[in-house]
């Protein structure tokens, strides 16, 4: 089967969730830490990306060069035609590798949120795996205004949540890639961040026990379209 690379960009942020479709699809996984500097892998020898999220912001090049890095081997992913999925901070550098943009929120978004499939996500080969309504977790100050030309496939009330770019690139603002001990360190080592969306840690924790069993579900199928997909 194929060999999918892993873009990870920091310790606290692993694959999570997508490992054990992708590993049960028979792909072999390959991590590329992008903060340890360097080239990234060419691209040509893998037959998908994954581009995780993390702590950095999409438009940190002046201060962490890894960013525009990553930024490029999304875009030769686009130009070569791999499968990829890029998830939170992944996905801003999708919107902007093709033309779209990430703008700055103004706050941190953090917590369990509404997502909403749009028609075309009710129609997309990978995106369709989820449900029409559902809670994605989300952590971040960024947002996602896709190219003119690609599919929005999931709005939220800060809007878009998920877009493709042409027929083999995906980008999800909200982690799916999270499971429950993943939050519970995050809760744990930034505190100071739940703080400052105005949420509590407790609630946090108690809304992802609820939650997180039925995001891992979710995970776990769109997982096994993206596999699909892989060569």
């Amino acid at each position: 089967m194929g060999r999918i690379l892993v873009a990870q960009n920091g310790p606290g942020g692993p694959i999570g969730a997508f490992e054990t479709p992708l590993r049960e699809a028979g792909h072999e996984l390959e991590t590329w830490h992008a903060p340890d500097g360097g080239p990234s892998p060419d691209i040509r020898n893998y037959g998908g990306l994954v581009v995780l999220g993390g702590i950095a912001n999409p438009d940190e090049d002046g201060t962490l060069p890894w960013i525009a890095e990553e930024r490029r081997l999304v875009g030769d992913a686009l130009e070569h035609d791999v499968p990829l999925l890029g998830l939170c901070l992944g996905a801003q550098l999708l919107a902007q590798a093709s033309g779209g943009e990430s703008p700055f929120l103004g706050r941190l978004d953090l917590g369990w949120r509404e997502v909403e499939l749009t028609d075309e996500g009710a129609a997309d080969p990978v995106v369709s795996a989820l449900p029409r309504r559902f809670s994605g977790f989300q952590w971040h100050r960024y947002g996602l205004r896709p190219p003119a030309d690609a599919a929005v496939l999931a709005t939220g009330p800060l809007g878009p949540q998920a877009f493709r770019v042409g027929e083999r690139a995906w980008g999800l603002q909200f982690h799916l890639e999270v499971d429950r001990s993943i939050l519970d360190n995050w809760f744990e080592v930034a505190p100071h961040e739940v703080e400052a969306a105005g949420e509590d840690v407790g609630d946090l924790r108690r809304a992802t026990a609820e939650e997180a069993p039925a995001s891992v579900a979710r995970a776990h199928a769109l997982g096994r379209r993206l596999a699909s997909l892989v060569d």
